[in-house]
């Protein structure tokens, strides 16, 4: 499997199942648009979705172990635990060797999109280029098209892909529109269950930014 990880950012998602919504405290930044350059995470407090279902990883399209899941320990690094849960399954020591992304300076606190790209840019992890060597990421901003079929490859591809709602980052790792599923693990919660919401509310709620 080539090193590639997908960077998604979406606006808000809503949830199937009847687990606590996490709590959001936002700040100006956390409240512009994720595309903005100035926008980042903010603090988010932890909660429990309940233990994970025995079979949870069947059927699921990017089947990320709980080995690789990483907590949000901090409430304020939910960018950096996403990108380290991706770069765990990708094996991407760039990210993870001397120590892990959420261990090392500047990454300890609030992110956004322009952030992490500063941050993997110097940490070795390139944007895509066709050709180009060594671990890369992709991303997507405000072509909705774009993004969909960049979603759809990431999950075709079993790569999984960092995604947000406002002031928050997660990882999605399941999109079907033939069953109508998505499923996602969410840093802040403390089981790290897989959760699942259907499309139509992804789609209806997602303002095409990723």
């Amino acid at each position: 499997m080539k090193r590639i990880l997908i960077l998604l950012t979406v606006l808000f998602l809503g949830c199937t199942q009847t687990t606590p919504d996490p709590v959001v405290h936002h700040h100006q930044y956390s409240k512009l648009p994720v595309w903005h350059p100035e926008y980042k995470t903010t603090f988010v407090e932890e909660y429990d979705a309940g233990a994970p279902e025995e079979n949870e990883l069947e059927g699921v399209q990017c089947p990320i172990p709980m080995s690789c899941r990483v907590r949000n320990h901090t409430g304020v690094q939910c960018v950096f635990s996403s990108t380290e849960m991706l770069a765990r399954w990708a094996e991407c020591k760039e990210l993870l060797e001397p120590e892990p992304i959420t261990s090392r300076s500047g990454c300890k606190s609030y992110s956004g999109p322009s952030d992490l790209r500063n941050k993997l840019e110097r940490f070795e992890v390139k944007k895509y280029t066709e050709g180009g060597s060594g671990p890369m990421y992709k991303d997507a901003s405000r072509d909705r098209a774009k993004a969909v079929a960049l979603i759809k490859e990431a999950m075709e591809e079993g790569r999984g892909a960092l995604f947000g709602v406002p002031g928050h980052a997660m990882v999605l790792i399941h999109y079907d529109e033939e069953t109508d599923t998505v499923k996602w693990v969410d840093n802040s919660d403390r089981s790290l269950r897989i959760q699942t919401m259907t499309i139509s509310k992804f789609n209806k709620r997602w303002d095409g930014c990723v």
